[in-house]
Order: C-alpha cells, then sequence, then structure tokens
C-alpha cells in the first residue's frame, strides 16, 4: 500500500467496501434495517449523494433529487413536508499516512488476547456504560493492543477489519489516565499495526461525541463522508 492515502483513494475503497457505485451522482438504496421512526439515511461525500431508505417506499423518484439539495429539501420531498423530525449526525475519517508516536517511556504495549480478560474487565468497569458502547473494544476484534503501567491496563484499542483493505480503529481509557496522551499514542499504535497489515485505518463516530471527533483530528485523521440519520418524532 502506498505510505500516503488521497481522499479518492480511500473513497474508492469505502464504497468498494459498501457496495455503492463510485461513479454515480446519487444513490438510492433500500435499507432493511431502517423503520417507521428512522426512515432515511443521508450520506454526502465529495459531491456524491446517497440516500437509504426504508423498505415499503414508494418508488422515489432520482431525477427530482439532486446533490445540491439540503437534507430538509429531501426529507421533505420523500417524506412530506409535515413530518417533524431531527438529525444525528456522523463522520468517517481516514488517516492517510503511519503516524510518528509520542513518548512512552515507562509504559509497555502489548498485544491483548484472552489471557488479558481481566485486565480489560477491570478497565471497562472503570469507564462508564455510555463510554462503552462508543468504544466496542473487545478481545475478539481482530487485532487488539493494550497499554500498560506496571501491571495496570491504562488504555486498549482494537482494529476491526471491514473487507480486505480498510481497518476500523475502537479505543478506550481508564478516566484517571485521560488528557496525558494515551489516546493519540493508542491511535497512533493501530494507525501504524494497520498500514503494516495493507489496510486502511478508519475512524468512525457521531459528531456530537467531541472528544473522539477532534483526536482524530489532531492525529491527521481526513474528514471524508458525512452521514445524517433522520428521526421522525
Amino acid at each position: 500500500m502506498d505510505n500516503i492515502i488521497s481522499k479518492h483513494h480511500f473513497l474508492k475503497k469505502y464504497f468498494d467496501y459498501s457496495l455503492w457505485d463510485y461513479q454515480s451522482e446519487i444513490t438510492l438504496l433500500e435499507n432493511g434495517r431502517l423503520e417507521q421512526n428512522h426512515p432515511l439515511r443521508i450520506i454526502r461525500t465529495e459531491g456524491k449523494l446517497i440516500i437509504e431508505y426504508m423498505p415499503g417506499f414508494q418508488t422515489i423518484d432520482e431525477s427530482q433529487i439532486s446533490c445540491e439539495m439540503s437534507n430538509q429539501e429531501i426529507i421533505a420531498l420523500i417524506l412530506g413536508s409535515n413530518v417533524s423530525f431531527f438529525e444525528q449526525q456522523s463522520f468517517v475519517m481516514f488517516a492517510k499516512e503511519p503516524m510518528t508516536l509520542p513518548l512512552s517511556e515507562g509504559l509497555r504495549i502489548e498485544p491483548l488476547s484472552i489471557h488479558k480478560k481481566l485486565d480489560l474487565g477491570r478497565l471497562k468497569s472503570a469507564c462508564s456504560s455510555h463510554e462503552l458502547e462508543r468504544s466496542l473494544v473487545g478481545l475478539e476484534d481482530d487485532d487488539t493492543l493494550g497499554i500498560y503501567h506496571g501491571n495496570d491496563l491504562l488504555a486498549a484499542g482494537s482494529l476491526w477489519f471491514l473487507g480486505e483493505e480498510l481497518a476500523d480503529i475502537h479505543l478506550i481509557t481508564h478516566p484517571k489516565f485521560r488528557s496525558i496522551g494515551l489516546g493519540k499514542l493508542m491511535i497512533g499504535l493501530l494507525v501504524n499495526r494497520a498500514f503494516r497489515l495493507n489496510r486502511i485505518p478508519i475512524a468512525r463516530g457521531e459528531i456530537q461525541n467531541e472528544a473522539t471527533y477532534h483526536v482524530a483530528l489532531s492525529t491527521g485523521f481526513v474528514e471524508a463522508i458525512s452521514i445524517f440519520e433522520i428521526v421522525v418524532e
């Protein structure tokens, strides 16, 4: 894999993984996971528009939709102008190149296996359920690392392999050891590990999760895709 990944190259790989047509400016897809109170998913990137809709919609006329339309205009066209809704925005970023790692003096980096189950359990028990829902780090993931100080696991991170060429990054840090650079160190370790495995590292999350969003940006990730989940009130 080239050491510097362009946005065009990443999007091609992500579209292939998602089974979207990269050549098309507008893609309309039925998504069986969507439901009555969550009927639409609008995805935007680089002048392209993907609209996923719940099963059962009448045929949507693609000729009425353009990439220049706002989300509100698209929603009104498909759901009607009297529908009350809100948007949940999330992002997809990618790392364009390997990272220079910050200093890790006094720390020990180890792969995490089933033998480290108790260590990961203690780390997770110190975190809130909301943090655990966002982090999704587990020993069953494709590649899992830990940062130790002595016998204490301070942070854990993992790669989820998506298709043949992407790797999704997840991490969690002990609440007592945040804001000291462990998150950035773990991201760097995972990014470099993904590149060694010939995969493009990606980060995904809700835009409201400011900590994840800003850490990803500050470590060199590039914004690539915005996703809007439409929830009917």
